[in-house]
């Protein structure tokens, strides 16, 4: 362990051995903004002042600090002043100014049109699904949760609108989170959460799609394109899609999406298991867990956090006072006030990687890690990383 000066103040940099393979980790950009976001492909969001600009790896600001609002970035763009959307590769504002936007997910947003309504466009900026709803959500697993009349269904890459059943519930919403990697979706309906899948039935009967888009759509592009142009997507067809309840997950009252094989599943507030895809249990039941991810997941019990494997057998005693899911290796834990890092080897092997000793943290993204002392942000992590190899790859050389 060695000691560097950042700010004119004493700061660690850690080192941790892992497989015999030595990886550095140390603060490589150093505290110094009011606000910090994950790094996507090479830049990341800081907030200095009231406004927000973009620094390179090495922490250039790249992009002087002009914008009042902007998101995570993903699938290689971040939304600006909650209208724009700013190209990571190149740093330009591509597509027209919406009234509203999403960020983009499985290469979908959701936009909201001149007109009042949303739609979905691409990542080369034309129409997937024209702004016809009066709501849209973010796009999972090929599908985006909307309102159109009154009606909250799914709207689906095959162009079809998913309903729930013949008669609407009064309550019908898709919790954040909701889309499992198994096309299983977390529905709430009356205030319980359900599982429902796709499934088509063929009905003559009007389409609700097709009703809405009588409302004043944009006509034509949704602004300038990346290597190519497009248009509004068609809403055609017979075949009415239905999204149908999967009863054997009828006991529980609040649900999980799947990851990995495993879902987490509530019949009573203050208890939680996990199931897989035929309702079985995992067998044993907990205060309060996470998603699994790299094998294992992070469960409460007793107050205190730790972790199981998928056998459901404890493979970290829970001491902390919070953790979350393992991302590119690392998870973020809490004990008392202060935030570090649990990592996770090659083998499923949990350590401390990095002991709680920031004040707030955020997962790591691209090798780096926001991180919050006195008041002020860095970034702790890799100085040393390519965006299209992971943490383990690094460790394997």
């Amino acid at each position: 362990m060695r000691h560097g000066k950042i700010n004119g103040k004493l700061a660690l940099l850690v080192f941790i051995s892992v497989a015999s393979s030595a990886v550095s980790q140390e603060m490589v950009i150093s505290p110094q903004y009011d606000e910090a976001l994950h790094f996507h492909e090479g830049i990341a969001p800081v907030r200095i002042g009231e406004s927000w600009g973009f620094i390179d790896r090495t922490g250039k600001l790249v992009m002087q600090p002009t914008f009042f609002a902007v998101s995570q970035g993903s699938d290689g763009f971040f939304v600006v002043n909650e209208t724009r959307f700013l190209r990571a590769v190149d740093r330009k504002i591509y597509f027209n100014s919406f009234d509203n936007a999403k960020s983009f997910h499985n290469g979908i947003a959701a936009v909201r049109a001149s007109n009042g309504y949303w739609g979905y466009i691409r990542t080369d900026g034309s129409w997937m699904m024209p702004s016809v709803f009066k709501t849209a959500g973010d796009w999972h697993n090929g599908c985006g949760a909307v309102t159109v009349n009154d009606l909250t269904a799914l709207i689906c890459d095959d162009g079809q609108l998913w309903y729930f059943g013949e008669d609407q519930p009064d309550q019908v919403e898709l919790p954040n989170g909701a889309t499992s990697d198994n096309g299983l979706y977390v529905l709430k309906v009356a205030g319980k959460e359900v599982f429902v899948r796709r499934v088509i039935s063929h009905n003559t009967s009007n389409d609700p799609v097709e009703d809405a888009a009588t409302n004043e759509a944009d006509e034509g592009n949704a602004g300038e394109t990346i290597g190519g142009g497009g248009r509004h997507a068609e809403l055609e067809g017979d075949a009415l899609a239905g999204l149908m309840k999967e009863n054997k997950f009828d006991k529980y009252t609040l649900l999980k999406p799947f990851s990995e094989g495993w879902a987490g599943a509530s019949a009573d507030t203050g208890i939680w298991t996990f199931i897989d895809e035929n309702g079985k249990s995992i067998g044993s039941v907990f205060e309060d867990i996470r998603s699994f991810a790299g094998g294992v997941a992070a469960i409460k019990t007793h107050g205190k956090w730790g972790f199981i494997d998928k056998s459901g057998r404890i493979v970290l005693h829970p001491t902390y006072d919070a953790a979350y899911s393992f991302n590119e290796n690392f998870a973020v834990v809490r004990m008392g006030k202060k935030r570090g890092f649990l990592h996770i080897s090659p083998e499923g092997k949990i350590s401390e990687g990095i002991k709680p000793s920031f004040d707030d943290v955020l997962r790591f993204e691209e090798g780096l890690a926001p991180v919050k002392i006195n008041g002020k942000w860095g970034y702790f992590g890799f100085s040393t990383w390519k965006s299209e190899r992971s943490i383990r790859e690094i460790q394997a050389n």
